[in-house]
């Protein structure tokens, strides 16, 4: 088992930062429940530094910190968030800045989709290069818009 291509794409390689990440995160929320807001943003952005996706984190971040303080409040923990961005950031900025600014947060780059190991039995089809959406790469039953909407209905 421990040998399995499965399991080795899972944990080895696609895992191998969301712990540390979602650590970091978990701690951020324990200082919020603590009205440790200012520790809670170091930690916040520290896991935002190991992995993007604890950015989807940031509107509940925000709400949190409106409802308890304001936006006056809000916006001075969302700048310590900023600030611990910029230390940690702080030797990739001096060595290439325009290259670290450009590139690090570039939301706008084409994201290419490969099935994993996971999905392999998914039939798809890849769509021509000009009918590729940001969310439509491919033709399949799974991809269709009645089975969204089917799985709409269900729930």
């Amino acid at each position: 088992l421990c040998l399995s291509k499965r399991i080795h794409s899972i944990f080895t390689l696609r895992l191998f930062n969301d712990g540390p990440a979602m650590l970091l995160v978990y701690l951020s929320i324990l200082c919020l429940l603590y009205h440790k807001k200012a520790m809670a943003c170091v930690f916040y952005s520290l896991g935002v530094s190991v992995k993007m996706n604890i950015f989807l984190f940031a509107p509940g971040l925000f709400l949190v910190l409106l409802s308890d303080g304001g936006i006056r409040s809000a916006a001075f923990h969302i700048g310590i968030c900023a600030l611990v961005q910029l230390i940690v950031g702080f030797p990739f900025l001096v060595s290439y800045p325009f290259e670290y600014i450009t590139q690090s947060f570039n939301l706008a780059r084409t994201f290419n989709h490969y099935w994993s190991v996971n999905f392999k039995w998914v039939p798809c089809q890849p769509l021509p290069s000009d009918q590729k959406t940001l969310l439509n790469d491919c033709e399949g039953i799974f991809t269709s818009k009645i089975f969204g909407i089917g799985l709409l209905v269900v729930t």
